[in-house]
């Protein structure tokens, strides 16, 4: 069986990084099928300063595949979440001290996914914008308690899925 240690979280942050990069590559010719809603705003964004593989010319288009997955890790780490309450009920009555390695790599997956939208952000210009989103990648938090704050996550697929429609 696995130990839980910071190897393994950064090997699978690292994972969960390349895993999203891969999926947004395998999900961008979805975001050709839905024409554009907005048609006032064909304004030019400016040439970002700093230009990555992550950065995107078309605005909506970033809107919709960043919405996409997003929607992909918040199912993903939805499905860990419930999973891990249902397996360990014991998580109910002590979020604290009680971390397993299901736990512990959801959170992993989780921070890698962060780092990505970090770099998806930054590279697009969009940080002026989106600061809030930015902070909220940053700020860290304890495996136990983000682990229980992930349950947002499950809010999150509904109000991504609306968006997407």
């Amino acid at each position: 069986m696995f130990t839980i240690n910071a190897t393994l979280g950064i090997g699978w942050a690292s994972l969960s990084f390349g895993f999203f990069v891969f999926i947004r590559y395998l999900i961008q010719p979805l975001t050709y099928l839905r024409p554009s809603i907005n048609k006032q705003t064909h304004s030019a964004i400016s040439s970002p300063y700093i230009r990555t593989c992550f950065t995107y010319s078309d605005e909506e288009r970033w809107q919709r595949l960043n919405l996409l997955i997003s929607w992909i890790h918040a199912f993903i780490t939805s499905v860990l979440v419930l999973y891990s309450f249902l397996v360990y009920p014991e998580l109910y009555n002590d979020f604290v001290t009680h971390v397993n390695l299901i736990t512990y790599l959801t959170c992993s997956l989780s921070f890698g996914y962060f780092c990505y939208d970090l770099c998806d952000i930054v590279s697009n210009r969009r940080g002026s914008d989106m600061f809030e989103i930015i902070l909220h990648h940053i700020v860290k938090r304890r495996i136990s308690h983000e682990n229980a704050l992930l349950n947002i996550e499950i809010k999150a697929i509904s109000s991504n899925s609306l968006h997407l429609t």
